[in-house]
């Protein structure tokens, strides 16, 4: 009767043994290609980072400075346009309006950061 009782006690701990034997041993090797793409990663978050901290805040006077800049150039617009409908054209206007567009796309990217 008592070998009855331990014959169950016996195949649970053999099939324990079992499943514990087929997981892998903790030192167990990793495949060269992850090990490549982890190193490469790695240099690559390296290679980035000093730019990422180089990367400062605009001063606020800068933004300030060409906010007014583009204030100014946005005044001399209107005048110009009236122009161009009694069929004179400015020869600058086209310049000016890139540098507004240049100066809007600036001071939107320093307010983004």
């Amino acid at each position: 009767m008592k070998s009855l009782l331990c014959l169950p006690c016996v195949i649970l701990l053999s099939c324990l043994a079992l499943a514990q034997s087929s997981s892998p041993p903790p030192g167990y090797a990793i495949p060269p290609g992850y090990r490549e793409a982890d190193r490469q990663e790695q240099e690559l978050d390296k290679a980035t980072a000093p730019h990422l901290r180089q990367a400062a805040r605009p001063s606020f006077a800068e933004m300030q400075r060409n906010a007014n800049e583009l204030a100014s150039l946005a005044r001399t617009i209107p005048p110009d346009v009236d122009l161009t409908a009694k069929g004179l054209l400015a020869k600058d206007l086209a310049s000016r309006l890139k540098k507004i567009e240049k100066l809007a796309k600036q001071l939107r990217n320093e307010l983004h950061q």
